[in-house]
């Protein structure tokens, strides 16, 4: 059996451009294909991978193929479509599943435009002693630079006529005003782009009046004037009239020609001064003036003198600062101001100080500058810090004085120069072991006047051997660590250093002696056990032999250790004593009680005789257990014997009384 199986696709790509971002550049007025956009389905069958594109928006400029290309059906206009112009183009499959790509369009201007004026003609009348005659204007409607731009203008024509870049026509010559009657100059003027398009040529009529015309001439005793620099501006300081003397006041306007800041003409002839005018920066002004009556116009230049006056001096600073190594001589510079012309009587200017420790060098009239010199070198330790007025007047007429002196800060910088002292060379403290704690003060000044090298910042320790001393910053000397008097030195010897803050130390240390003093701060330790059980025969002689001996030290140097037997209570006559309180003897005073008897007591073991009154005596307590026992002894006679008679005693020490053997042997004592 043969089974064939058929793979049905299914829907599951969408289709994809190759790039989600198309770009493309083309010319105003230009149509026709720009680019093609290609999409691509991944999907096995052509039921599914087949693509189609349209466009997401209808476009007024766009026609999009059937096969994605992308074509202009309405060229753009660089001057009234928005550049760059974007928009969306979508990819279909027949199963529906779609991809979308954006396209941006940007437009190039061309120079499609040509320079247009903003008349059809110009018609002038020749100002007299004018050499500007009128300004044309044209226009380029073309979007972008250079086409925008209107690059020149050029006269049409052999006439005594010309013109500027920025459309300014000037007569060559200046024209007389001497004929009956008016004669007329025509003539044309063409505008040109930066794309060197010309424009259609514009009439300009320049008409010249004759004598017999009204024209207002500007009293020529009325065109110099001076003007005080002191003056306010806002204040009018001249009037301007013309000479024709049938012509009435108010039938004259007048106005500037050039761009002036500093003066302002009003239309019935006064000046007034608008900002303030210097006569050092310029002592005079020329500005062009133009008298308008009826639809005549003449032209002439006002001569404004600027007249010198007296002003105060100044200084460049009001405040001068300067720093100084101590032990030089200060040679400060300083800078006069004087709004006066150094070559004019007023702009000398004289400086001087008021001290007896600085004077004034080196002034240069012309520079106006000079210096503060101190006539000997400067000492940080005897005054850091100065504070000097220097004052200035000239030799104007009125003599002017500086407003306010200026001020001269000095400052000596400190020098190194003195090493740290200490204010004692020798110091001795004591120090009781085991203690932890600050030893002393150290106290040392270092002669230097600066906060740097008048400080002294860090203290050293200087030993042959390792100590277990430290100082901190400030001076304070102490144990680094508890110290032990049974195993430590004694005593310690030492010298410390100072450093101020140029790390210049102390040529003289000092000498600390520290001595190490004992506390009694060991207890007496017994040397063996200190449980002592003692078994004694019931029937022992009393002896000085001690049934026990406790020995027990003390680690403290040159302790002695004392015994003293603490008596219990309840035992009647105890039978023990402990005589010599330097041995730790414990002996046999009187009999004892019966075979099985105990006898518990304690021996205080101290480091201090019970007669010294000592608040720090250490001591423990010894506990002492004696048991009275009875051991079968052989039969013993006594040493007991009266001399001339014969007697003897036998002694039994069993339990039975029985006597179990007899040697005797007779003395005789006296």
């Amino acid at each position: 059996v043969t089974v064939v199986i058929h793979l049905q696709d299914v829907n599951e790509f969408s289709p994809q451009f190759r790039t989600e971002f198309l770009n493309a550049t083309v010319s105003e007025n230009v149509g026709g294909p720009i680019l093609s956009t290609v999409a691509v389905d991944s999907d096995g069958s052509t039921e599914y991978s087949r693509v189609t594109y349209r466009l997401v928006e209808n476009d007024t400029h766009i026609e999009l193929l059937p096969n994605g290309s992308v074509v202009i059906k309405s060229p753009f206009d660089a001057e009234t479509d928005s550049s760059p112009y974007s928009f969306q183009v979508t990819a279909f499959d027949s199963g529906g599943l779609s991809g979308t790509a954006n396209v941006t369009i940007y437009i190039n201007d061309v120079n499609d435009h040509r320079p247009v004026f903003e008349t059809d003609y110009y018609d002038v009348m020749y100002g007299v002693n004018c050499s500007h005659v009128v300004t044309v204007q044209a226009i380029d409607g073309d979007r972008d630079v250079p086409y925008n731009s209107i690059v020149g203008y050029h006269v049409l024509g052999d006439v005594p006529f010309h013109v500027d870049e920025q459309g300014r026509i000037f007569s060559n010559h200046i024209f007389t005003v001497d004929s009956h009657s008016q004669h007329t100059f025509q003539f044309h003027v063409v505008a040109v782009d930066g794309g060197e398009r010309t424009s259609d040529a514009v009439l300009v009529r320049v008409t010249i009046p004759s004598s017999r015309d009204s024209v207002p001439v500007v009293n020529r005793a009325l065109l110099a004037v001076s003007i005080r620099e002191d003056t306010t501006p806002g204040s009018t300081f001249h009037h301007l009239l013309t000479s024709n003397g049938d012509m009435r006041v108010h039938d004259v306007t007048y106005r500037l020609t050039d761009s002036s800041s500093e003066f302002i003409l009003h239309g019935n002839g006064s000046l007034e001064l608008a900002i303030p005018v210097n006569f050092e920066e310029q002592s005079g002004y020329s500005v062009s003036v133009v008298a308008v009556a009826d639809n005549f116009t003449s032209c002439d230049r006002i001569h404004v003198a600027v007249t010198d006056v007296n002003e105060a001096p100044g200084f460049s600073s009001n405040i001068y600062e300067k720093e100084v190594n101590e032990g030089t001589v200060l040679q400060a510079e300083f800078s006069l101001t004087d709004e006066d012309n150094p070559q004019s009587g007023n702009g000398t200017v004289i400086p001087y100080i008021e001290s007896t420790m600085f004077f004034v060098a080196n002034y240069n009239s012309s520079t106006r500058t000079g210096m503060i010199v101190s006539f000997q070198k400067l000492d940080c330790e005897v005054q850091q810090h100065y504070s000097l007025q220097i004052f200035a007047r000239d030799s104007g007429q009125p003599q002017l004085w500086t407003r306010s002196p200026a001020r001269l800060v000095v400052t000596v910088r400190d020098q190194n120069e003195f090493y740290p002292e200490f204010s004692r060379n020798n110091y001795s403290v004591t120090l009781s072991e085991n203690s932890l704690s600050s030893l002393l003060r150290l106290n040392s000044t270092d002669r230097d006047g600066g906060p740097v090298f008048g400080r002294v910042v860090s203290y050293s320790i200087s030993s042959a051997f390792s100590v277990p001393f430290n100082v901190t910053s400030d001076g304070h000397v102490y144990s680094t660590r508890p110290l032990d008097f049974e195993t430590d030195r004694r005593e310690y010897n030492f010298s410390v250093v100072a450093f101020d803050g140029g790390r210049l130390e102390s040529k003289t240390p000092a000498q600390i002696s520290v001595v190490l003093t004992n506390v009694n701060d060991n207890r007496p330790r017994p040397l063996r056990d200190i449980l002592d059980h003692v078994v004694v025969e019931w029937d022992r002689f009393v002896s000085h032999d001690p049934i026990v001996t406790l020995e027990a030290v003390d680690d403290d140097l040159d302790d002695v250790v004392y015994y003293y037997l603490k008596e219990p209570t309840g035992y009647g006559m105890f039978p023990f004593s402990l005589p010599d309180p330097s041995i730790g003897a414990v002996v046999q005073t009187s009999s004892l009680g019966r075979p099985g008897s105990m006898y518990n007591f304690s021996v205080v073991v101290q480091d201090r005789e019970r007669t010294v009154d000592a608040f720090d005596t250490l001591a423990f307590e010894w506990p002492v257990s004696v048991m009275v026992v009875d051991t079968n002894d052989p039969p013993y006679f006594s040493s007991e014997v009266i001399v001339g008679s014969l007697r003897f005693q036998a002694a039994v020490q069993s339990e039975n009384r029985k006597i179990l053997s007899i040697q005797a042997e007779f003395f005789c004592f006296r």
